[in-house]
């Protein structure tokens, strides 16, 4: 077994917090070769085990997976049709996607195998634009996503968490002027599944913008903890972040802790940052229970109206039932 140290905050605060990073310990794992489909105009090919120029945030993992010898997968080019990943064997992998200047490419990644330990490293050239969408249904995984944009560069995010223990660590480097990066996380959690999230959006372009989002839900003995930094370095002038997040406590019993960080070294900047946690109102439980409809099922509601935003933000209807299935949510269309 091997102890990483990864999610680690940016700037460290007290540590009696328990939000400065988290440690994980890893078996060595054998490489588990995702199934990939792809549409024309899309080629994927094997390279052999190297170091990866990953963000410092990644870097452990990185490095983790160059000495297991975990080869990579690169996925490269630029098409309508969405690029579709399935991680059903337990194990590592690499992949990295190469969007090229003024290319397009959405990548659906769904991990449901037991155990998955993945890194996305992501180079969007000039102009190109790329929707990253990720499902997360396993037992356990450890994800990390490593992401350069280039001049107008633009990368969307969408990741839906159903359940389980997972430490998922992003890093969106928006390297050009006017790069773009907006993200829609989502996550309903129950039992005892476990979630540490870091979310970082580093400004180095000129009026480079970054917008994320997370929403989501802690029933029973659910633990969470998100980290939300918004980065800007110098000579980022012009640039503007929001991080936001809105968590719904359903059970006195579940834990939560939000760490939502803005760094400032450049002065024409604009960031913003906020929380909304809390429990659903008794009255608003009252009112619809006078309607006929059972408490539970009013949860439900309450549950599946924090998570419809990041789930619209996918526009694939494939995609969506999938989802809609593992957060039991009932098919329209059914």
């Amino acid at each position: 077994m091997e102890q990483l140290k990864l999610n680690r905050l940016p700037v460290p605060t007290f540590g009696r917090l328990d939000v400065n990073r988290i440690s994980a310990e890893l078996a060595h794992p054998e490489y588990a070769e995702p199934e990939i489909a792809l549409p024309g105009g899309v080629a994927a090919q094997e390279v052999p085990a190297e170091p990866a120029a990953v963000s410092e945030a990644s870097q452990p993992l990185a490095d983790f997976l160059a000495d297991q010898q975990i080869p990579c997968r690169v996925i490269s080019g630029s098409a309508d049709e969405a690029v579709r990943i399935r991680c059903e064997n337990s194990g590592a992998a690499r992949l990295r996607i190469e969007v090229p200047a003024g290319g397009h490419m959405t990548v659906i990644t769904h991990f449901a195998a037991e155990y998955t330990a993945m890194l996305t490293e992501i180079q969007a050239a000039d102009d190109a634009q790329l929707h990253l969408i990720q499902i997360v249904s396993g037992r356990q995984t450890l994800n990390e996503i490593s992401a350069a944009l280039a001049d107008r560069a633009q990368l969307s995010l969408t990741q839906i968490y159903a359940g389980g223990s997972h430490i998922s660590g992003i890093t969106a480097q928006l390297d050009g002027d006017s790069a773009a990066f907006d993200a829609g996380l989502g996550y309903l959690l129950d039992g005892t599944d476990q979630l540490d999230l870091s979310l970082n959006a580093v400004h180095l372009g000129r009026q480079s913008t970054s917008d994320m989002e997370v929403r989501g839900v802690l029933r029973d003995s659910a633990q969470k903890t998100f980290r939300g930094t918004i980065d800007f370095r110098r000579g980022a002038s012009g640039a503007k972040g929001a991080e936001r997040e809105d968590v719904l406590l359903m059970n006195p019993t579940v834990r939560n802790k939000t760490v939502p960080l803005i760094l400032c070294a450049e002065e024409d900047v604009d960031g913003t940052h906020g929380a909304s946690i809390g429990r659903i109102d008794d009255r608003h439980v009252f009112y619809l229970q006078s309607r006929g409809i059972p408490k539970e099922r009013i949860y439900e509601i309450m549950a599946q109206s924090k998570l419809n935003s990041i789930v619209s933000r996918i526009k694939d209807s494939e995609t969506e039932q999938e989802i809609n299935r593992l957060l039991h949510k009932e098919d329209a269309n059914a």
